[in-house]
C-alpha cells in the first residue's frame, strides 16, 4: 500500500467519461479500465425500478438500445445540463437532481478505480471541466464529487489538461498552443503559453460555447429525420412529441459512421399506439455536413477571435491540438 493516499484524474464528459492514475514507475498518466474492462465509461444512468437496480455506464447504455426500456428511467448528457435540467421524479417518489446523477457517474469511476487499480479507498481527484463553465457549474461538479465520496477535489480546465497531456507524450510542443476542443456538449478554444517544460498558463482569455458539441450534432440529425418522418409517414419520431432517446442514440451512431462512409441507412421501428412503424431513409454525408455547418462555423469564428487576441498579445500560435 502506498504511503500517500491515491488520487485519480477524471475526464467527466457529456457522453463518455474516463479516469487515469499517475504511475510513479513510468512517470506517466495511465488509463484505468473500468469494471467492464473498458477505457471509457458512457455517461449514461439507468435509475431502475428501485435503488438496487441503478446502473451506470455500459449497462445503462444497453438499456438505451432496448425498445422495451421505459425512457423515464434513463438520463443522458447530464454534464451540460447541471444548472438547467429538471429533477427526475419517479413513480416510487424517488427524486434525482442533476447533481445526483453526476454523482452516480463519478461514484462508479471511484469504485472502479478502487477495485481495479488501488484496492484501497480513493478520496482525491482532479476533474476536468470546460473552460466555459462558470463558478456555478464548477460548484455543481464539486458537489457531485463530494456526494460521490471524494473529500479532496481539484478542477482543471480541459484545454489546460489537453496541453499538459500533449506535452507529456513527448511530442514537439511550441511556446504557444492553441487547443480546439469540440466535446460532447461544449466547445472550448484557448491559447496556452508554455512557462516551463511541462507547465502552461493562459496566454489569452479562453472562450467557449456551452451548447455546441456532439450532442447538438446528434439533435440536428434527429430533427432532420423528424422532418423526413413527417414527409414519409405523416408523423414524428416519437408518438407523443417527446425526444425518443433510443432513436437519438441511433443518430449518434449513424453520425459517427459517416466519418468512414459517404452514406448511412436508417431502418428503425418507431413506436406507436397501433404497433411499430418502419422508418427507412438513406442519409448522405453531404446532407449531414450542411445541417451541422452552423455549429462548425461558430467554432471557426471563435477560434479566429482567439488567434487574433493571441497575436495582439504577442503570443503567436505555433502548435495546434485538436480534440
Amino acid at each position: 500500500m502506498s504511503t500517500m493516499p491515491p488520487f485519480i484524474g477524471i475526464d467527466f464528459g457529456t457522453s463518455k467519461s474516463a479516469m487515469t492514475w499517475y504511475n510513479p514507475k513510468t512517470g506517466q498518466a495511465e488509463v484505468i479500465r473500468n469494471f467492464e474492462g473498458r477505457e471509457e465509461t458512457p455517461s449514461v444512468v439507468y435509475l431502475g425500478k428501485g435503488e438496487n437496480e441503478i446502473v451506470v455506464g455500459e449497462l445503462a447504455e444497453r438499456k438505451l438500445r432496448e425498445s422495451v426500456t421505459d425512457q423515464r428511467y434513463l438520463v443522458v448528457s447530464v454534464k451540460r445540463n447541471l444548472l438547467t435540467a429538471p429533477s427526475k421524479v419517479l413513480d416510487d417518489n424517488r427524486m434525482y437532481h442533476p447533481v445526483d446523477i453526476a454523482a452516480l457517474i463519478l461514484s462508479k469511476l471511484r469504485e472502479d478505480a478502487e477495485r481495479q487499480q488501488f484496492h484501497e479507498p480513493v478520496t482525491r481527484a482532479v476533474i476536468t471541466c470546460p473552460a466555459s463553465f462558470g463558478p456555478l457549474q464548477q460548484d455543481k461538479i464539486r458537489q457531485a464529487a463530494a456526494a460521490a465520496g471524494f473529500s479532496e477535489v481539484k478542477l482543471l480546465p480541459e484545454p489546460v489538461a489537453a496541453a499538459l497531456a500533449y506535452g507529456y507524450t513527448g511530442l514537439k510542443v511550441g511556446n504557444y498552443i492553441l487547443v480546439y476542443d469540440f466535446g460532447g456538449g461544449t466547445f472550448d478554444v484557448a491559447v496556452l503559453a508554455r512557462v516551463a517544460e511541462r507547465s502552461f498558463t493562459w496566454a489569452t482569455e479562453p472562450k467557449g460555447l456551452e451548447a455546441c458539441g456532439g450532442d447538438d450534432l446528434d439533435r440536428e440529425l434527429y430533427d432532420y429525420c423528424e422532418e423526413i418522418a413527417y414527409q414519409l409517414l405523416n408523423r414524428g419520431i416519437s408518438p407523443n412529441g417527446d425526444i425518443d432517446l433510443r432513436f437519438l442514440f441511433q443518430c449518434r451512431e449513424r453520425k459517427e459512421n459517416l466519418s468512414a462512409f459517404s452514406e448511412e441507412d436508417f431502418s428503425s421501428y418507431l413506436p406507436s399506439n397501433n404497433g411499430p412503424v418502419l422508418f427507412k431513409h438513406t442519409l448522405r454525408r453531404e446532407t449531414f455536413e450542411q445541417r451541422i455547418k452552423k455549429y462548425i462555423d461558430q467554432t471557426v469564428s471563435l477560434t479566429q477571435e482567439v488567434m487574433k487576441d493571441a497575436e495582439t498579445s504577442r503570443s503567436k500560435v505555433d502548435t495546434v491540438v485538436l480534440i
